[in-house]
């Protein structure tokens, strides 16, 4: 009977997803040490051939897990993957250089596994790989596709709204662009009075900054607009949007920002935002 880690490979294979399965936490990484949990990175490869993955997924399976892949999409390079755990400490340990002392320290980081079941999904966006948490469990790629959706996207069509990574940006009505330039104000950085405390400045209007940021959701790895209005406790973006992962995005008018339905909460600190 085959093996999970061998199982895991074949799904992989058949989405032509690279991936790499330690034999132990250590191997997967440094800091992991003797953790029995599940583990998955995404690494940069040195493949540079013309149909080789600049990058690979890397994978612990950990002690006791039941890892099931429930639908492979090979056209869309992209997987469900089902991960159940027992409750168990997670401990990492990071190493700090100090530069005063000339001498690393090292810091202990625990987190708790639920034991919940955890539905991801895997796979290729515009060339990068990623992997995103659902909100529920699902059992295809088409309905990981549905359920990442904003609500105010369920059942519209793609051509209702462009996307960049997490997020959805939906062009704004006529009727509301008068509105969103009239808080397109620039304001002046708050000044700073002589002791040093920063004085109150409500700012509305923003430029080269990530999404998100100024709504408390974000930023992960930032998506870069040109300019940023925040008004009614909505996010509008407009111009140029850059991501390193992801092909631009040119908004020539105002649009709304929407982030998917992925689950963040369990995302383990002091680790890279997968996107």
């Amino acid at each position: 009977m085959p093996s999970q880690g061998q199982l895991l490979h074949k799904a992989f294979e058949q989405a032509n997803l690279p991936l790499t399965i330690t034999a132990t936490a250590r191997e997967f990484a440094w800091g992991a040490r003797d953790s029995t949990s599940f583990l998955m990175d995404i690494r940069n490869t040195k493949g540079l051939g013309k149909n080789e993955f600049k990058q690979k997924f890397v994978a612990y399976l950990g002690d006791g897990t039941d890892l099931q892949v429930t639908n492979v999409d090979p056209a869309l390079h992209q997987l469900v993957l089902t991960v159940q755990e027992p409750v168990r400490e997670i401990v990492t340990v990071r190493r700090e250089w100090m530069m005063m002392e000339r001498r690393y320290i090292e810091h202990t980081d625990r987190q708790w596994t639920t034991g919940n079941l955890h539905c991801h999904l895997v796979g290729v966006d515009e060339g990068h790989l990623f992997f995103c948490e659902l909100p529920n469990v699902v059992s295809t790629v088409h309905q990981a596709h549905q359920l990442l959706r904003p609500k105010q996207l369920v059942n519209k069509p793609k051509t209702a709204f462009k996307r960049q990574g997490e997020w959805f940006l939906v062009p704004v009505p006529v009727s509301e662009c008068a509105k969103i330039q009239e808080a397109a104000t620039p304001v002046a950085p708050a000044p700073f009075e002589p002791w040093g405390r920063a004085v109150p400045n409500v700012q509305t209007h923003y430029r080269n900054t990530a999404l998100g940021v100024h709504i408390g959701r974000g930023p992960g790895r930032g998506h870069v607009a040109d300019e940023i209005v925040v008004y009614g406790g909505r996010e509008f973006a407009r111009g140029k949007l850059q991501h390193p992962d992801h092909v631009p995005r040119h908004l020539k008018d105002w649009h709304e920002v929407l982030r998917n339905q992925e689950k963040t909460s369990n995302v383990l600190k002091h680790t890279n935002w997968m996107d």
